[in-house]
């Protein structure tokens, strides 16, 4: 099992209990599906001094669709004003990704599943910018 620090488990296994999941599994894979939507998180700091890296795929851009895309996502970027604060990414497949850090001090179990809720949300509605459910229904 990976090693995190203290308060990262704890946040793991009481948001696993208090969602009725299995907790083992999210500690060994810290990955959950909200909305339909796999989200992973990664935890970045020193002990319990850190963040937890939230990040999820929006969907895989169409080469014929990039340069409207790219724009988008760096409008959006631009000061975080229309990502609640996440960054937009492209991996090197064309799939944009959105990603997000929340100081894990800030965080309890509800807190977390606000975030996880909020997030989902950002992806879903960023989905829909860049026009993915057309993608995916042509």
């Amino acid at each position: 099992m990976p090693e995190y620090p203290p308060s990262f488990a704890s946040l793991l296994s009481s948001f696993a209990t208090a969602n009725n999941l299995p907790a083992e599994p999210l500690l060994l894979n810290p990955q959950v599906v909200v909305d339909g939507l796999p989200i992973g998180m990664i935890y970045e700091g020193i002990n319990d001094f850190g963040d937890i890296v939230f990040f999820a795929e929006v969907g895989h851009i169409p080469a014929e669709r990039s340069a409207m895309a790219w724009r988008l996502m760096l409008e959006g970027n631009h000061l975080w004003a229309a990502t609640g604060g996440a960054t937009l990414g492209l991996m090197e497949d064309g799939t944009a990704t959105l990603c997000h850090r929340t100081p894990l001090a800030q965080l309890n179990t509800e807190a977390l599943e606000d975030t996880l809720s909020l997030f989902a949300a950002q992806v879903q509605n960023w989905q829909a910018i860049l026009g993915m459910e057309e993608a995916a229904a042509a």
